[in-house]
């Protein structure tokens, strides 16, 4: 794809990020791209193929950052709780994130109409944060810094203690994070998960 046809396509994903979070998918018409974008329905066509497909499309970026920020501390030095902080910290202030707490909203919302698009979301949103904290787990379990009789388990608690009971209420009545604050929980978390393993 040429530069200048990358940068359009850009520009539609970014605009229309914005626009199914704040609307939903329903609410949302390619109209209302193309008045803020330019361009042309043919041109969207060529890009997504159509409204589903470019909603994919904004999963697949929003998700792709939560991997991006979720990679593994790999400096081996660290210690375990180190190690733990950098993913904890890193996961808690993404779900709690204002465009992550919408991606949640408008996945719910869709979850009666497109239940292939909801199993793709979740393979590259939640399920794939369970299993790179897993591997960590694995991995600290094999180096003896833990001891885990089900990393597996170990970890999906450590998510749900991550995410807290206010995650639902924040995913109800949308309102600003205090992103220290998030890193304190994280931290705290990450304190009683080693203390528990020990």
């Amino acid at each position: 794809m040429r530069p200048s046809s990358l940068k359009k396509k850009q520009n539609y994903l970014d605009v229309a990020t914005e626009l199914f979070l704040e609307q939903g998918f329903d609410a949302t018409g390619l109209d209302q791209l193309i008045e803020r974008c330019g361009g042309s329905k043919l041109t969207l066509y060529n890009y997504f193929g159509d409204k589903r497909g470019l909603l994919k499309e904004v999963v697949t970026r929003l998700t792709g950052e939560l991997q991006t920020m979720l990679a593994l501390d790999s400096d081996r030095n660290h210690s375990t709780e180190q190690q733990l902080q950098h993913f904890c910290r890193s996961y808690t202030a993404f779900v709690y994130h204002p465009k992550t707490m919408g991606l949640f909203r408008l996945m719910i919302a869709q979850s009666k109409q497109d239940s292939e698009l909801i199993e793709y979301f979740l393979d590259r949103g939640p399920r794939r944060a369970l299993a790179i904290l897993e591997q960590l787990l694995v991995q600290l379990v094999a180096d003896g810094q833990l001891q885990l009789t089900d990393p597996h388990n170990s970890a999906e608690q450590l998510l749900g203690a991550l995410r807290g009971s206010r995650y639902f209420e924040a995913l109800l009545t949308p309102q600003p994070s205090d992103s220290a604050q998030l890193q304190r929980y994280a931290d705290r978390v990450v304190d009683t998960f080693l203390r528990s393993c020990h």
